[in-house]
């Protein structure tokens, strides 16, 4: 071993002293509450004494887990604060237009809106600046699927650009995120790495994963 990928964002929560996000309830049982201790700067610690590079890890999209909403916490988790910015514009929305909401696995973000980027790139800009990471990892850095997101504010923006193939303009949206940490987070930490975890079929020519009729392909 040489790196360890070390999850420190699941869902809008966080695994160390974040200005923007309440600690995970996994931690304490309770979402915000400080567990007495910091699970990143505790990790990097051991993992430099040991020789080894550490990523800090963090799900880019979701937003929170489960049917049950977050309750309050000192930072308001995302799920909340978004809400009372934005309704539901923020989330996914599939192409019928119904909007995301609470459920059983991920509640996911929208890419095409300007607000999610801008707090997940001030997300990673908090971690790099005040923790000895040797990387960012990015999971779940794509949309929920094909059939998603066909929300207001995607539509708008989409219109607005010029139109085109949506899938080009999709794949845009996260280009763009994840450009924007490599130009404005990265260069904070010189010679840190950033990395992916990304959906491990490029193109789905033998239907392996299917959504009704709609494979699901990487690109």
């Amino acid at each position: 071993f040489n790196i360890i990928l070390f999850q420190v964002r699941g869902n809008g929560d966080a695994y160390y002293s974040s200005v923007y996000e309440p600690w995970s309830d996994r931690l304490t049982g309770s979402l915000g509450r400080y567990p007495d201790w910091d699970p990143l700067a505790l990790a990097v610690q051991e993992a430099h004494a040991a020789g080894l590079e550490l990523q800090a890890y963090v799900n880019v999209y979701p937003s929170w887990l489960g049917v049950s909403p977050p309750g309050n916490s000192t930072p308001r988790q995302m799920y909340l604060s978004f809400n009372s910015q934005f309704g539901n514009q923020w989330v996914q929305w599939d192409r019928n237009g119904n909007p995301m909401g609470l459920n059983e696995h991920y509640l996911a973000a929208n890419p095409g809106h300007p607000a999610v980027m801008e707090h997940f790139v001030a997300v990673c800009r908090d971690i790099v600046l005040n923790y000895e990471v040797d990387g960012l990892h990015l999971d779940y850095v794509r949309y929920s699927g094909p059939h998603y997101s066909y929300d207001p504010v995607s539509e708008r923006l989409y219109q607005e650009q010029g139109g085109g193939d949506r899938g080009d303009w999709q794949r845009a949206q996260v280009s763009e995120l994840v450009g924007r940490v490599y130009d404005e987070v990265l260069p904070l930490r010189p010679g840190i790495a950033l990395s992916a975890a990304v959906w491990p079929i490029y193109k789905d020519k033998w239907g392996w994963v299917t959504y009704g009729s709609t494979t699901y392909a990487g690109y």
